[in-house]
């Protein structure tokens, strides 16, 4: 602008911002014109905002915006790539945002948090593992020696009972899948605590802490899982492993404690899947990563 004037008027400030706005969509603001009515200032925002997108630098106006764009995610169809940008930029806000709100407010103003893909790309940012992937190399180590642990101790009957009719009812193709879904299942106790903390299969979850919901026989097709913290619903896993990763990761992510009753199985995970952080880890659950991993 200031190569036509260095004194411009309000009327050229609009036709510079409206041909900002309708060249660059991602400019645009929440108003109805796509950017604010006071002339100087509306150009000041928008070059604010052009400058941080350039940069890669974010002040409060371009968080705003991102966290808006955020809200498409509600659509049947949202673009993932965009939401783990946009997820990605605001990190920090989103960070303090959640020490100082509940899951519902957190959820309302980060809805993205509601895709599994995006749970399991935020803790990978965090801690730079892939939860998913280094749960079902862990598991593929492991679940035949949890499995056979929990046959000598005689321990999850019921679900050992519906493993081994799985296996004998279905094709070979399916049985890594099964093996790993009983080793699982089982992990709880084998540090004597209580799945229902970790999962519960056809019952009511009573816990305000993260828990997966399994509705039906879990090594069958049917089988339909959801995972819930704070009497919320907030992903549908596709398998077991990867609810148990989302779980993991939404423990990590909302800053919550792990509950008492399953704090050694949850510890064995994290150190399955490699994450490091400030707690210790019990005597007993490095043993058991020792003899099963």
């Amino acid at each position: 602008m200031c190569m036509y004037t260095w004194y411009p008027t309000s009327r050229q400030y609009h036709d510079v911002c409206a041909t900002l706005v309708s060249k660059h969509a991602f400019l645009r603001d929440r108003t109805g014109q796509g950017y604010m009515s006071d002339g100087k200032e509306a150009v000041i925002q928008v070059h604010t905002s052009a400058t941080s997108a350039i940069k890669g630098i974010e002040d409060s106006y371009s968080i705003q915006m991102h966290v808006a764009r955020m809200k498409e995610c509600k659509k049947a169809n949202p673009n993932i790539d965009i939401l783990k940008e946009k997820m990605k930029r605001t990190f920090a806000e989103r960070v303090g945002f959640i020490q100082s709100h509940s899951t519902s407010d957190i959820l309302q103003e980060f809805p993205a948090l509601q895709h599994i893909s995006i749970i399991l790309t935020e803790i990978e940012h965090i801690f730079k593992v892939d939860v998913d992937k280094r749960l079902l190399e862990g598991f593929g180590k492991a679940a035949d020696k949890i499995i056979a642990e929990a046959k000598r101790r005689r321990l999850g009957k019921e679900i050992l009972l519906q493993y081994q009719t799985a296996l004998s009812q279905e094709c070979e193709e399916t049985h890594k899948g099964h093996t790993v879904c009983a080793a699982i299942l089982l992990l709880p106790y084998l540090f004597h605590e209580n799945p229902d903390r970790l999962y519960v299969i056809d019952k009511v979850a009573n816990a305000p802490t993260p828990v997966l919901l399994i509705s039906g026989n879990p090594f069958s097709a049917g089988c339909e899982m959801s995972l819930r913290i704070d009497g919320m619903d907030i992903v549908k896993p596709e398998d077991i492993s990867m609810g148990v990763g989302a779980l993991l990761g939404i423990y990590f992510i909302f800053g919550v404690k792990y509950a008492e009753n399953v704090k050694k199985t949850l510890n064995f995970l994290q150190c399955m899947v490699g994450i490091n952080s400030n707690d210790k880890v019990p005597i007993g659950v490095i043993k058991m990563v020792k003899a099963l991993l």
